[in-house]
């Protein structure tokens, strides 16, 4: 799991990073299972800002059997908890 985080300051550019705007917009996906790694768990995250700054938002880590819809509220992406 830490080296999936680790990479995400790669951005959507990261290997593995899928753009899922049928979750919400602007929203991206990185599995922890990837290049060889074993894992059952994704991050959702966004691209944000601090202090004028590009940042990585994660949103959740969730269990990749979970149905994400019923995890986050699709109609209003700006209120998915952090």
């Amino acid at each position: 799991m830490s080296e999936a985080l680790a990479a995400l300051s790669g951005g959507p550019a990261t290997i593995g990073v899928k753009a899922r705007g049928d979750i919400g917009l602007g929203l991206h996906t990185l599995h922890v299972a990837r290049l060889g790694r074993k894992g059952r768990r994704f991050i959702l995250f966004r691209i944000g800002s601090s202090e004028g700054r590009p940042s990585i938002d994660v949103l959740r880590v969730l269990h990749d059997a979970m149905d994400i819809a019923r995890h986050l509220s699709i109609d209003e992406p700006d209120n998915i908890a952090r």
